[in-house]
């Protein structure tokens, strides 16, 4: 009897794109990165609940004054989102960029970048499988692209890292069986979207401080503003807008990454760790 095997699997078509070594090594370069670290001494390094609340904008703390204009704008953006509803579409934003203290004690937070979006924005790069089953595997294409972005994105890192700034890291565990938890890692670029580490804490569990620098299992990297906050040369912005992907969550089971390119909805990055 015939092996068909490896012809029936080379023809398939799900069989995924070829892999590009320079995207290879950019990425393994990038998860590396990601498996190193924030320094231990540096105040983003896990910090606690109170250090990611007390630098939130709740608005029941701010000036009488600033309260009086973000009233404004939520006024302002309840008439944006009449008028698209009215045209079968969702607005990108239902309030301004302030947190709200609810009356139990929790904490209200809205996306400001939006919650609604396509499909094919989750991509995936299953490295060492032919037949990519689980979504819209990476192009060639996107695989040349993105190649240079994920240099800017390392460069990123080893700078923030170096400097113990800006990337705030957060350990925690997935899942609590035994021998059935993961150790997953949130790395977030800025200190602007703090909802992001603060609810992620609410849906993981607690890590052992003494496991915080052990290499984690799975790495979900955030850059909500990575157009502007990575330094990418204008070519290369342009690239990306052609391409459509300004916004992207891209998948790579095997390497334990799920990275997040232009978002701040608490909803994608739940999905981070639990789809890898």
């Amino acid at each position: 009897m015939t092996d068909k095997s490896h012809t029936s699997q080379s023809t398939s078509r799900l069989s995924g794109p070829p892999v590009n070594p320079k995207f290879r090594s950019a990425l393994d370069e990038l998860v590396a990165l990601a498996h190193q670290g924030q320094s231990q001494q540096s105040e983003v390094y896990n910090p606690s609940d109170d250090w990611l609340t007390t630098r939130m904008p709740i608005l029941d703390d701010l000036p009488q004054e600033q309260q009086a204009k973000i009233l404004e704008e939520v006024a302002e953006l309840e008439k944006i989102a009449e008028e698209a509803n009215a045209v079968g579409k969702a607005a990108t934003r239902v309030w301004p960029e302030a947190v709200v203290r609810l009356d139990n004690g929790g904490l209200d937070f809205f996306s400001q970048l939006g919650v609604v979006r396509r499909p094919d924005l989750t991509q995936y790069f299953v490295d060492g499988f032919e037949a990519n089953r689980d979504g819209i595997a990476f192009s060639s294409e996107n695989q040349e692209l993105f190649s240079e972005v994920f240099e800017y994105i390392s460069s990123a890192m080893r700078s923030h890292f170096k400097d113990a700034d800006t990337i705030i890291q957060t350990d925690r565990q997935v899942a609590d069986a035994p021998s059935r938890s993961f150790h997953a890692r949130q790395l977030l670029f800025g200190v602007r979207y703090l909802q992001l580490p603060y609810m992620w804490r609410q849906l993981t569990f607690d890590l052992p401080k003494s496991e915080y620098n052990n290499t984690p299992d799975i790495v979900e990297v955030t850059i909500p503003n990575w157009l502007e906050d990575l330094g990418l040369p204008d070519d290369l912005k342009a690239k990306i807008n052609e391409s459509g992907l300004t916004q992207l969550i891209f998948k790579a089971p095997t390497k334990g990454l799920s990275l997040h390119l232009g978002f701040d909805y608490a909803g994608e990055h739940k999905m981070g760790p639990l789809s890898i």
